[in-house]
């Protein structure tokens, strides 16, 4: 009770908080943009959202939720070799230092207080898919967990059409940790967003406030990254079974527009296995719908 009752009041202060908003974005990752390819599929990276307000000084506040699931729900014992059931529920405050860096410290739960269970049995509820059984098995944290994170982009190519930047991930505590080189192309059409708030920077955050155009901002965009492992506690807990694989490559295209003050990218991901016992790569899509105030 104590959880959920912390959670609704980080909701709130959140939302009280959009008087003071550059953007605000919310992002949905789920396997089920995959279901065409695997129609039975819940494994592995079942499902991330996140509430992002980004403020005119720069600062920025979510609130989000991970979290991982073996293949067959339908199993209440736990399932060895396979990923076992966990949640991440965090609150972050981040910061653009400059135009391409971004840092970031998070507070959260792993395990029963980070609500992953209540979560998916209520949206599996609604959408009348199978109920997952087996949430009495997963993996349980430290109590209060402890994250920072450090992204740079640097523009190797930049012009009126196209941007070429390579990019650098840093994070470390409790959850993981881990450095994430990579590099991604951006193609624009129509409009170039602002340099300030739009591509290339970091994440996108809201565009160009000053692009009032009933005629879409369109760019398309495709990247490469590898997670160099050091820990990633959901798979270095003493409950999971499985043996981590030390680098994992992540491959991700997608589109993104913006309309008037309306933005909105979808993301489509392929992961390779994580650990030497998956048996297949994680594929999952993501959408981020946002407003620039």
């Amino acid at each position: 009770m104590k959880s959920k009752l912390l959670t609704i009041s980080l909701i709130t202060l959140l939302a009280c908080s959009n008087i003071f908003a550059k953007s605000i974005s919310f992002s949905f990752e789920n396997d089920v943009f995959d279901k065409l390819a695997k129609p039975h599929s819940d494994d592995d990276y079942s499902n991330g959202v996140r509430l992002e307000y980004l403020m005119d000084n720069d600062f920025g506040f979510a609130i989000g939720q991970s979290m991982y699931t073996p293949s067959d729900l339908t199993i209440k014992e736990n399932q060895p070799g396979t990923r076992q059931y966990a949640g991440y529920l965090y609150l972050e405050e981040n910061y653009r230092r400059t135009d391409t860096e971004v840092c970031a410290i998070q507070v959260g739960f792993i395990g029963k207080n980070s609500l992953a269970k209540e979560t998916q049995k209520t949206i599996h509820k609604w959408i009348n898919s199978r109920d997952p059984q087996g949430w009495s098995n997963q993996i349980e944290g430290h109590g209060i967990e402890l994250q920072a994170y450090y992204k740079w982009m640097y523009h190797l190519i930049k012009s009126d059409f196209f941007y070429l930047c390579p990019a650098m991930t840093l994070s470390g505590g409790m959850v993981d940790a881990m450095a994430t080189p990579g590099i991604f192309g951006y193609f624009c059409f129509n409009h170039v967003p602002s340099y300030r708030t739009g591509l290339p920077v970091t994440e996108i955050r809201g565009l160009d406030k000053n692009f009032t155009s009933w005629i879409p901002s369109v760019y398309l965009f495709i990247g490469a990254e590898c997670d160099c492992v050091a820990y990633n506690y959901f798979l270095d807990a003493h409950e999971s079974d499985v043996d981590k694989e030390y680098f994992v490559g992540e491959f991700s295209t997608g589109i993104g527009f913006q309309l008037k003050n309306v933005f909105t990218k979808f993301t489509y991901i392929v992961k390779t296995k994580e650990y030497e016992e998956q048996k297949h790569p994680a594929n999952f899509g993501a959408l981020t719908i946002g407003y620039t105030f």
